[in-house]
């Protein structure tokens, strides 16, 4: 339609079908359901994603736990103190045996579950308690072999500093504060 008056032409725009407003208003109703659907989607993935992670993280320190008593168990046979520590080294053995086969369990599902640092640390400390459990007391040799055997008390040193690498790879694998 247009109005011819005196001066410029004046147009009048048509109304807008009966029909238009509710398919505006279904639109934006759909648009909004659309990203509510997204956004819960999306939540329950960062809600299972983090069970799943803590799930793995409870298994990781489970077996570091693990690996953690099993050495201390295996370097305290070296020492004298223990109640299976015999001066011969074969009457240890057997305590070696059930430590061996469960803390060779637990390094090599940590070495799947965790990385490479955490595995690296956990072998380490593994061979540290070994080698510290391993010594015993040799005062019943000559001096001059004495000087050539490493006593249990000189590897504890070495199985600290393994400890050691081992728990900060563990709360680094963990993302555990100090």
């Amino acid at each position: 339609m247009t109005f011819h008056v005196a001066g410029p032409a004046i147009t009048v725009a048509e109304r807008a079908p009966w029909w238009g407003i509710p398919v505006v208003a279904g639109c934006f109703l759909l648009a909004v359901a659309l990203l509510t659907f997204l956004a819960n989607l999306t939540l329950k993935r960062l809600e299972l994603a983090r069970g799943d992670r803590a799930k793995w993280d409870q298994e990781i320190l489970d077996r570091a736990l693990g690996i953690k008593k099993l050495c201390d168990e295996m370097a305290a046979v070296g020492t004298e103190s223990h109640a299976a520590y015999k001066e011969n080294i074969t009457h240890r053995i057997p305590v070696y045996v059930a430590n061996l086969k469960a803390l060779g369990t637990h390094v090599e599902t940590l070495t799947l579950l965790a990385s490479e640092d955490l595995s690296k640390a956990a072998t380490m400390l593994m061979i540290s308690a070994i080698n510290t459990g391993v010594a015993h007391d040799y005062s019943h040799l000559p001096p001059k072999e004495q000087r050539q055997k490493q006593k249990a008390a000189d590897r504890i040193p070495e199985l600290s500093q393994a400890s050691k690498t081992f728990t900060e790879a563990v709360r680094k694998e963990l993302r555990a504060k100090r």
